[in-house]
């Protein structure tokens, strides 16, 4: 198993598959979500139909948003701690420059 799995499964605790391979136990999926279908009348129109079609695609349209702005909000945070990361590590380099234009200096004279 790769080294950064446990990482990753801390980020995406959804995540089931990765690498073409299932990942047994890694994720704790939710129950599927059940949807109560109303029967329609004998008689009604296919109007009728087609706005009980729409209320389903409003719904489904609605978890796919939920699950966007979940993954969204963590990609985000990475990107900030990396953005860090990259400002530490420009600091550092550019004390080291100072530090080596500081002995540059002192053995010059």
């Amino acid at each position: 198993a790769p080294d950064y799995l446990p990482s990753l499964l801390a980020h995406l605790p959804d995540l089931s598959r990765l690498d073409g391979e299932d990942l047994d136990g890694a994720a704790n999926p939710e129950p599927e979500k059940k949807i109560e279908i109303e029967p329609i009348p004998s008689g009604s129109s296919a109007l009728a139909s087609y706005w009980m079609r729409k209320n389903l695609h409003d719904g489904v349209a609605a978890d796919i948003k939920d699950c966007i702005d979940a993954y969204s909000v963590e990609a985000l945070e990475n990107s900030q701690d990396f953005s860090h990361k990259v400002q530490e590590a420009t600091a550092r380099s550019r004390a080291r420059q100072q530090e080596a234009k500081g002995k540059k200096t002192v053995q010059s004279s």
